[in-house]
């Protein structure tokens, strides 16, 4: 269900949530990374429903999500 609501560009928050915390707990690193990414583009669209602060969020938990993902491969 929250792939569908993330397809239809849902404009919540919550379905994009949930994804990346099952992408973090899978250890799916490189699909968290993607998911990340792709969901600053849709919510900068929707910038001008006051989404900000999400998005500077997202930003934050792209930038954690690289470090482990490096962090990983240095210990391969």
């Amino acid at each position: 269900m929250y792939e569908q609501n993330v397809s239809d560009e849902f404009s919540g928050t919550h379905p994009y949530d949930r994804l990346m915390i099952i992408y973090r707990r899978r250890k799916q690193l490189n699909d968290e990374i993607r998911f990340i990414e792709n969901t600053i583009r849709i919510f900068e669209g929707m910038d001008d429903r006051g989404y900000l602060s999400y998005i500077l969020k997202l930003k934050e938990r792209l930038k954690k999500a690289k470090k482990l993902k490096m962090k990983q491969e240095g210990s391969l």
